[in-house]
């Protein structure tokens, strides 16, 4: 499993969670910081430009130097 998968910050009750997660945006933006704490790094490359945000596809990213898509939920 990989380390960005730690659920140590994770909402413990129902409540929390869909405070936490109230739209599909605070979802993205919780899993966007959780595998990239350290900004965008694309897989295939490297290149740490910030991504294209596929606006038709929820939480899709293209990098902007290869082209490469990947998501904040695809392990």
């Amino acid at each position: 499993m990989r380390s960005w998968l730690s659920f140590d910050d994770f909402p413990s009750t129902v409540r929390s969670f869909e405070r936490r997660f109230s739209s599909k945006t605070r979802c993205e933006a919780y899993l966007y910081a959780r595998k990239y704490p350290d900004g965008f790094v694309c897989e295939r490359c490297a290149s740490a430009a910030t991504p294209w945000r596929i606006l038709s596809r929820h939480c899709l990213l293209e990098s902007r130097d290869c082209g490469a898509l990947t998501s904040p939920m695809s392990s």
